[in-house]
């Protein structure tokens, strides 16, 4: 069974410890590495080759610009967060989903299990991160915004099952 890296990006010490005991639970992930900051995530990101990053996207000080600058390569990301609005700004980035706090382990497996496939499909696929930057770049600025909306609905309603 292959083995996942997965790296945790928060500030708070409580939901890296959360998220932690959750991947300990499944049997197909590699010890998880944590880190603060986006600045801190940057040089691991460099160095390790993540299959799946859990990243808090209201981080004090980084902006949507740090965030789509650190996470230029191909690694599926699922935002934890506790607000629904930063769903929204998941879409510029390779989110495959948003899980919000509090957090449960039946959403959190199936946001696993989501970016997993994804990221299971697009290998396959042989589809590249340059050729879904295009087709984001080619949406226009309201499609964005309704893209938006959709996964921070999607994410409200799937945190309240």
């Amino acid at each position: 069974m292959k083995q996942y890296k997965c790296l945790i990006v928060d500030d708070l010490l409580t939901t890296k410890t959360i998220l932690d005991d959750y991947l300990n639970q499944l049997s197909f992930f590699q010890k998880t590495q944590s880190c603060n900051s986006i600045p801190e995530a940057i040089p691991l990101i460099n160095q390790t080759r993540f299959d799946l990053i859990f990243l808090n996207m209201q981080q004090p000080g980084s902006s949507e610009l740090t965030l789509f600058q650190t996470f230029v390569q191909d690694t599926p990301i699922i935002s934890t967060t506790a607000c629904t609005s930063s769903a929204i700004h998941c879409t510029g980035l390779n989110i495959i989903d948003c899980v919000l706090r509090p957090y449960n382990f039946p959403r959190f497996t199936r946001a696993i299990n989501r970016a997993l496939d994804v990221q299971s499909i697009a290998e396959q696929a042989g589809e590249s991160k340059s050729e879904l930057r295009i087709f984001w770049e080619n949406l226009t600025a309201d499609r964005k915004r309704d893209l938006g909306l959709l996964f921070s609905r999607i994410a409200f309603h799937e945190n309240t099952l």
